[in-house]
């Protein structure tokens, strides 16, 4: 067959070549992508906790992430009774992103004449600018009963 065209001309290879690398790039270009930015708790959390008996606190975290470890102090005071409040070190970890288990581990300061109990547990799920979830706390005046309930806190922009 002398004198016949070559099926694969230059051009035609040219846009071949051209269709295969953008089916491709896009692919090598998401796998080289930044990953998510991870969550964090990083930050001022202002809220409420709320016992099995109705009554209510006011709270505030500042927290402070490395990696899954965190670190911080709450601030503790009843509802429209600024005079009676306590702040205590926190410390706690994050997993998968979303749940924080944090603990009360040291009274720093406390209005006199007023016995704080140590928060033991806080289990908490992180939802956007929301943490929220049961805790559990040791009376130990009270000879060690238990108390719980629910905590509710916003992420402040302080």
């Amino acid at each position: 067959m002398t004198g016949s065209k070559p099926f694969l001309t230059a051009g035609v290879a040219a846009l071949i070549g051209a269709a295969l690398l953008a089916r491709i790039l896009p692919v090598q270009a998401q796998a080289q992508a930044e990953p998510p930015p991870a969550a964090t708790i990083a930050g001022v959390w202002m809220g409420t906790a709320k016992d099995e008996a109705g009554n209510v606190q006011d709270i505030q975290l500042h927290l402070e992430q490395r990696g899954t470890e965190i670190a911080g102090t709450s601030r503790r005071q009843y509802v429209r009774m600024t005079i009676y409040f306590a702040i205590m070190e926190v410390r706690g970890t994050m997993a998968g992103g979303q749940v924080v288990t944090l603990e009360e581990t040291t009274i720093v300061q406390q209005s006199p004449g007023s016995g704080w109990s140590l928060i033991k547990a806080m289990h908490l799920t992180l939802s956007g600018n929301t943490l929220a979830g049961q805790w559990e706390a040791l009376h130990q005046e009270s000879g060690g009963k238990s108390a719980a309930g629910e905590m509710t806190l916003k992420r402040s922009a302080e």
